[in-house]
């Protein structure tokens, strides 16, 4: 059976006058128990606009500004707009009027914080010291490692002997694609720079069906 849809009453239309501008969309679809394009549609058709920058409603407080500086480079964006109840345009030009910058990167290491960093970055992968340094993003840890002069932690897997091997043999017949079938545990990137260091040249890749002839790899 078709679906009806429930016509929208007085005071649903008073509540969404109420909350446009202060709510977000999404919230407000949850306070009325409607979907987000059926209030979008009934905003549009009332002609209420559901930006929170445009709202009168929404001037900055004192608080605001001072929460915004505080969490400014230490939580994401999305995070900063779901404890201030701002829109995505609201937090970012406040944050320009203001000259805060919302980038991870550009947030001021604490003298603790890179005292961590030059204890553990060594002995760790990036996202291991995500973990240690939680505030940051793995961007903004490889960022401040290289300014320190820190070398972190390689997580990646080396190459065997075995599978350097393969790569000199197969290489110059097979794509880097191909190579995959008989390096299982490396990424089509991950081979094609490899080859490179080893300048292996490998073979141009071609559009078209894969061949699904087996090589002997002779030892």
């Amino acid at each position: 059976m078709k679906k009806t849809q429930r016509r929208w009453t007085e005071e649903e239309d008073n509540l969404l006058k109420e909350f446009a501008g202060i709510l977000a969309t999404k919230e407000i679809a949850c306070q009325l128990d409607r979907s987000v394009f059926s209030v979008k549609m009934r905003a549009y058709l009332l002609r209420i606009s559901l930006a929170f920058a445009r709202s009168a409603n929404q001037r900055w407080t004192v608080k605001e500004d001072a929460l915004l500086r505080g969490l400014a480079g230490i939580l994401e964006t999305k995070e900063i707009m779901c404890r201030l109840n701002r829109s995505y345009d609201s937090v970012s030009s406040r944050a320009y009027a203001l000259g805060i910058s919302l980038s991870y990167a550009n947030r001021a290491w604490s003298k603790e914080e890179i005292r961590i960093l030059h204890q553990l970055g060594p002995m760790c992968t990036v996202q291991e010291m995500e973990q240690h340094l939680p505030q940051y993003t793995n961007r903004g840890i490889y960022m401040m490692s290289r300014r320190e002069g820190i070398q972190l932690r390689d997580g990646r897997k080396k190459w065997s002997e075995e599978e350097t091997k393969i790569l000199h043999q197969l290489g110059p017949t097979h794509t880097a694609q191909e190579m995959i079938h008989f390096l299982p545990h490396r990424a089509r990137q991950g081979i094609y720079l490899k080859a490179k260091k080893e300048s292996v040249q490998l073979k141009a890749g071609k559009r078209g069906p894969r061949s699904k002839a087996m090589v002997e790899i002779h030892p």
